[in-house]
């Protein structure tokens, strides 16, 4: 089981490690693939998706920190009265 939930979750090529077994692949759908010259993915969107990941994680943990040091400005004011 935890097999299964981890090839599915996972985030390696599904033509190397996803369902389909190694060495069953057509060949011709391959080759259809390499002769029509066509990408497969938008890597335009891919691009654009990767970096407005990046930007929010990064949004979060300004965040993250900007509440951290509130709560311990906070504490030493708190403190600094007693």
């Amino acid at each position: 089981m935890l097999r299964l939930l981890a090839r599915l979750f996972s985030k390696s090529d599904p033509l190397r490690g996803g369902w389909a077994p190694r060495g069953r692949h057509d060949g011709r759908f391959v080759g259809y693939l390499v002769t029509s010259n066509r990408k497969t993915i938008d890597t335009r969107w891919q691009d654009f998706g990767a970096t407005l990941r990046r930007l929010l994680w990064r949004l979060l943990m300004l965040v993250l920190a900007c509440g951290l040091f509130w709560v311990v400005w906070e504490s030493v004011r708190a403190l600094h009265i007693f």
